[in-house]
């Protein structure tokens, strides 16, 4: 879509030949632009000064290589300039690096000091969904990017022009960028180097000046598109998200099958939407009569205003930039092709923000564009052979985007997605009506609340068929499939799809027009799966868990999900931890498809804010909840949560019995009601767990969430008799400090399991906890240490077995 965009706007020119360089000049505009990307990226990694001298000394090479073979197509001009380009562009970025390490705010966060600061919105305040930054859970938490003004240090007001993300809760969600305030703030380091520090305000915002009037304009149109387009259903959110950015109402399962089906890009907006946005508008003003430098006026603005309400993010600079170049190029004439106007934007760029070379977002957007411009037209020219155009172009131009970002997106996410060429060609076409209704409905908004009801209810149907097709891919077998992560799994897919196009361009003509290229898109994906499912049986989870398990302890990082078997791919979940992906791996890994129950003991983020993974294309038989409601706004999204799978939420009460499955369970705790358990010392929402005693063919289990001495020792008083000698311990708030050892002493556990997050904040497990479980003669086990937890009936008595998960 970009491509095609890009491509209409400019004129065809002869383009220039530049003797010293030896090079056409659209050919050495598309090289320094990937010089300058490489070079800025070597710039920022931590080890840039050897990047750098290590490509000069293969630069060097080469040009010895050119001199002394000269029949080379190549000569000392055009790679001098390139090594010259690449070495300015690591240079560049190395010192925007340094100069954001190396301000007061960036020392200030080194200290994790807390000042007054000054500091400017420049973006839009994200709600953090997981709830585990280091503000309290009692209320939402928001993120924001901001430029830090100034700084109150050693008792005076210091200037800066610092990047730095900011953390607050009351208030902050309600601003909007472009306002400057004024906060305390407690800064910590930050572990990126794109920004100086990371800041938590735990207080109100005190606005100090209001935002410009184009930014409230645009918060205004971007309030009326989600008014315009809000419904009920699956679909509810989605387009307001695809026009402008706005995912603030996109449900999170609905984002996981999207990521799961190869549609994350329509979850955001991106470069096609600005291409749309602006065909649209150049062709209704061109219908109008506009013409000449008018008509690059109104391409102007559009792109203009397009970035202003969806937001700078990269994918849509890249295309804003573009969409410029482009029009520049039409008015005066000059470039010539759509791969020489992605490459002078991508120079553009870089020149602006060296930073942007090494952002995901950048990164997906200018390949996924390549591959436009270079792999579909080759893929659309060889499928019209043994098909009609339109179905070509539509398969064509989906495989050739899809193909050249899977091993990037397997490098990243450890996973292929054989669904999202299939998934992409039924979803794109509902993609420019939805952008362009959509645009309509946020620019007649203003004008009549009516008026733009029925464009929004069109563009919201069109936002409904792309969640339907998202649903239904993620729902497919072999909808992901696992890959090797990091730079093998990239390399590896990248060998792998290469082969796979040079047996397509060696492929005879005769076979071609047979349907040649279908069968081998069809063999090519079934041996991927064949590669994948046989070829790497290490990543498979056939032996995982082990037969004859009993209990799994997932490695979800610093939170609990532990999973008991129920037979025949049946399970009953305690707790679903902070990560529905983690939760979603190992319940899979696991052959769950059946929850027979789910217990949440508390509220707390790091328990269940995993939980639609947990559920996600699972039956769900009850959940069970803790009756203390802290904190209310976790409780309340677990709540919404529960109601959309058409279950009963039910509130456990102390000394309650039950039989699920072949387990049976008895409630020990909590002890009391709210207010009784606020008169304990520790943290209320931990005190109030569900601690379960569970019995499985003779083996006990006692699961105790995240209570505290105090806790632990009422339910030692009230139930000591039951908790004598128990089989397995899941040990209580992650192995922390606040142990009863009276109470240790009387479990005295065989096994004890430690759910725990590496390397976490908290210095969780103590010493002092794992020491008092050594003495009692436990064998322990930590997912920080060895990953996923199981405990195996064998004949020989309960075996813990382990597997990393890194």
């Amino acid at each position: 879509m970009t491509c095609a965009m890009s491509a209409g706007l400019v004129q065809r020119s002869s383009p220039i030949y530049l003797p010293w360089f030896g090079v056409r000049t659209d050919r050495l505009l598309v090289a320094v632009a990937l010089a300058a990307w490489l070079g800025a990226a070597l710039g920022v990694t931590k080890a840039a000064l050897i990047a750098v001298s290590i490509v000069l000394v293969l630069a060097l090479v080469a040009f010895w290589l050119v001199k002394r073979w000269s029949s080379l197509d190549l000569n000392a001009g055009w790679l001098s300039l390139l090594a010259v380009v690449l070495c300015v562009f690591a240079f560049a970025s190395a010192t925007r690096l340094e100069a954001n390490s190396h301000n007061p705010v960036a020392a200030l966060g080194r200290g994790e000091f807390t000042t007054r600061a000054i500091f400017v919105l420049a973006s839009d305040p994200v709600a953090i969904r997981d709830g585990t930054g280091s503000l309290p859970q009692s209320a939402p938490s928001y993120r924001m990017a901001v430029r830090v003004a100034q700084v109150f240090d050693h008792g005076q007001w210091r200037r800066t022009h610092s990047p730095a993300v900011i953390v607050g809760s009351d208030g902050w969600q309600r601003l909007i960028p472009g306002t400057s305030v004024e906060a305390t703030t407690s800064w910590k380091p930050s572990r990126t180097r794109d920004v100086s520090a990371v800041g938590f305000v735990r207080a109100p915002p005190k606005v100090l000046g209001s935002p410009p009037l184009f930014q409230r304009i645009a918060v205004y149109l971007r309030h009326g598109l989600v008014e315009a387009t809000a419904g009920d259903d699956l679909g509810d959110g989605l387009v307001p998200a695809l026009v402008v950015g706005d995912t603030s109402r996109v449900p999170e399962y609905l984002t996981d099958d999207m990521r799961a089906s190869g549609l994350a890009h329509l979850n955001a907006v991106s470069g096609a939407n600005v291409a749309i946005v602006l065909g649209f508008m150049l062709l209704l003003a061109r219908w109008c009569g506009v013409r000449g430098r008018w008509l690059t006026l109104v391409g102007m603005t559009t792109i203009a205003a397009f970035v202003i309400i969806s937001r700078p993010e990269p994918s849509v600079l890249r295309a804003a930039v573009m969409g410029v170049i482009g029009l520049l190029a039409a008015l005066r004439g000059g470039l010539q092709k759509s791969l020489t106007v992605l490459a002078a934007a991508v120079l553009v760029l870089v020149i602006v923000d060296p930073l942007l070379a090494t952002n995901l977002g950048f990164v997906l957007s200018v390949v996924a564009t390549a591959g436009l411009i270079v792999v579909s037209p080759w893929f659309v020219a060889r499928l019209h052979l043994a098909m009609p155009l339109w179905l070509a172009q539509l398969l064509g131009i989906g495989i050739g985007a899809q193909l050249v970002l899977a091993p990037i997106i397997a490098g990243i996410s450890g996973r292929i997605e054989p669904v999202c060429v299939l998934a992409n060609v039924l979803a794109e076409p509902a993609v420019p009506p939805a952008t362009i209704l959509g645009f309509l409905a946020l620019l007649a908004h203003p004008v009549s609340a009516q008026l733009a009801a029925p464009l929004g209810w069109a563009a919201h149907l069109c936002g409904l068929w792309i969640a339907w097709v998202a649903t239904w891919a993620a729902h497919l077998p072999l909808a992901t499939l696992p890959w090797p992560n990091g730079w093998l799994g990239t390399t590896a897919l990248i060998l792998v799809l290469v082969t796979f196009g040079l047996a397509l361009v060696r492929w005879p003509h005769r076979a071609v027009r047979s349907g040649g290229p279908i069968l081998t898109v069809f063999g090519c994906c079934v041996a991927l799966c064949l590669a994948t499912l046989v070829g790497f049986p290490t990543l498979r989870a056939t032996s995982w868990p082990p037969s004859g398990w009993l209990v799994e302890v997932c490695d979800v990082g610093q939170g609990d999900a532990i999973v008991l078997n129920a037979g025949r791919g049946a399970g009953i979940v305690i707790d679903a931890g902070p990560d529905a992906r983690k939760i979603d791996r190992c319940l899979s890994d696991a052959g769950i498809g059946d929850i027979k129950a789910i217990f949440l003991t508390h509220f707390h983020a790091d328990h269940v804010n995993g939980l639609l993974g947990a559920v996600r294309h699972r039956h769900v038989g009850a959940v069970f909840v803790s009756p203390v409601f802290e904190p209310l706004h976790q409780a309340n999204w677990v709540k919404s949560v529960v109601s959309r799978l058409n279950v009963e939420e039910r509130v456990v009460r102390h000394d309650a019995q039950a039989t699920i499955g072949s387990w049976s369970f008895t409630v020990l705790g909590p002890l009391g009601d709210g207010q009784t358990i606020s008169k304990l010392d520790g943290y209320v929402p931990n005190n109030a767990s569900i601690v379960l005693l569970a019995a499985h063919e003779g083996v006990r289990l006692l699961l105790t969430g995240d209570i505290e001495s105090p806790a632990q020792a009422l339910v030692l008083q009230a139930h000591g008799d039951l908790i004598a000698n128990i089989d397995i311990l899941k040990v209580a708030h992650h192995g922390s400090a606040k142990q009863d050892g009276q109470f240790l002493a009387r479990v005295n556990p065989r096994i004890a399991l430690i759910s725990v997050g590496q390397g976490n904040r908290y210095g969780h497990p103590a010493p002092e906890t794992i020491s008092k479980l050594v003495q009692a003669g436990a064998r322990i086990g930590r997912t920080d240490e060895q990953g996923d937890l199981v405990v195996v009936k064998t004949k020989g008595g309960l075996r813990l077995l382990t597997r990393p998960t890194a």
